[in-house]
C-alpha cells in the first residue's frame, strides 16, 4: 500500500522503463540513429546526437503541453542553428555546473544576459537536475495489479 501524506499529488507510471531510459540517455548520454539513404556499414550513417535545450525559447504551455524546447542534435547542427531565435545548450553540461553565479556566467559568455528568460530556463533545468527530486521509483515484486500496490521506500533521483 502506498502511504501518501502531504499536499503534493502523486503520479504513478507503471512500466516506465522506456521513460527512465530516455532520461538516462538524454541527460548524460547520446543517441544515434541511421540517416535515411545511408548504408549501415557507413561510419557517417549514425551521427551521435546529444540532448540540447533552447535557452532563447520562452516556456510555453500552449503547444501540446510542452514547456521547453528540447531536441536531440549533433554538435555541428546545434552550433549552426544557434542565432537570434535559438541558443542550444547541451543538457549534460548542467551536471557539472554549480547554481547561482556559475549559471549566470554561462549566460553572460553566451551573450544572453539581456535575454528575458534565458537565465530562468537554465536555472530551472539546473534545479530539476540537482535540487528537485522529481522522479521516485519503486521496483515491483508482484505482477498482480488486482491486489493492493505494495511498495518499499521510494528511491529518488
Amino acid at each position: 500500500m502506498i502511504d501518501h501524506q502531504g499536499e503534493a499529488g502523486v503520479t504513478a507510471i507503471l512500466d516506465g522503463q522506456q521513460r527512465l531510459t530516455s532520461l538516462n540517455i538524454g541527460l548524460p548520454g547520446s543517441h544515434a540513429e541511421r540517416l535515411p539513404h545511408k548504408r549501415r556499414a557507413n561510419d557517417q550513417a549514425y551521427p551521435k546526437k546529444h540532448l540540447y535545450l533552447n535557452l532563447r525559447a520562452a516556456p510555453d504551455d500552449k503547444e501540446l503541453g510542452l514547456k521547453y524546447d528540447f531536441r536531440f542534435l549533433t554538435k555541428e547542427r546545434a552550433k549552426e542553428d544557434t542565432g537570434a531565435e535559438r541558443h542550444w545548450f547541451k543538457v549534460s553540461e548542467v551536471l557539472d555546473m554549480a547554481s547561482g553565479p556559475p549559471l549566470f556566467k554561462y549566460i553572460q559568455k553566451a551573450g544572453l544576459a539581456e535575454h528575458e528568460t534565458a537565465f530562468e530556463v537554465l536555472d530551472r533545468l539546473h534545479a530539476v537536475v540537482h535540487r528537485d527530486l522529481l522522479i521516485n521509483f519503486f521496483e515491483e515484486e508482484d505482477q498482480d495489479l488486482a491486489g493492493e500496490l505494495s511498495c518499499p521506500t521510494p528511491t529518488s533521483f
